[in-house]
């Protein structure tokens, strides 16, 4: 009878190793709190280089600069077979806005990979008298820009195209 009694009294009767609950929730330890704040940085850290990851020519060079204000835009074709090195520079606002237009779209990843290339095209965007862009086109797969405006760790970066563009903008120059 004793044991009956032990049985029904107890609220855990199915798990005999277990306390009785109090209602109250048990406090955070320091190490659980600094576990989650340094889970929850790193998380942070990741989405955010993630995100950085992936840019577009509209955010890093049209987004900057006003299409009016550009006053010339001077392109190198080079072709590592040969040391030859053709020069156009382009001053009709026309043009310009061809040119510019071509690369309105192109979507960017960041890239530090080496690649080998046939052609490259060097190109210049002149605002003023002065350089503002340096942009390096590799065989319409890779692009380097430098916003000579900006002194900061955005300033310039490499990146692999990850769309396609009409390069025919460019290429027509040289025809």
């Amino acid at each position: 009878m004793a044991e009956m009694e032990r049985a029904e009294s107890s609220d855990y009767a199915d798990n005999p190793g277990q306390r009785k609950s109090s209602g109250k929730r048990k406090k955070p330890t320091f190490m659980q709190i600094y576990l989650i704040v340094f889970l929850l940085g790193i998380a942070v850290f990741w989405v955010g280089s993630f995100i950085q990851m992936f840019s577009s020519f509209e955010e890093r060079v049209s987004g900057r600069i006003n299409l009016q204000d550009i006053t010339s835009i001077e392109i190198i074709r080079s072709l590592p077979s040969t040391t030859d090195e053709v020069k156009v520079t382009v001053t009709d606002p026309a043009k310009i806005a061809g040119i510019m237009n071509a690369f309105a779209g192109v979507k960017l990843m960041s890239s530090n990979a080496s690649h080998n290339f046939n052609r490259s095209y060097w190109i210049s965007i002149i605002v003023g008298k002065s350089l503002r862009f340096g942009v390096r086109l590799d065989n319409q797969k890779y692009i380097y820009i430098n916003d000579l405006a900006r002194k900061d760790k955005y300033s310039s970066g490499s990146f692999k195209i990850i769309n396609h563009y009409d390069i025919r903008s460019i290429d027509s120059l040289f025809d």
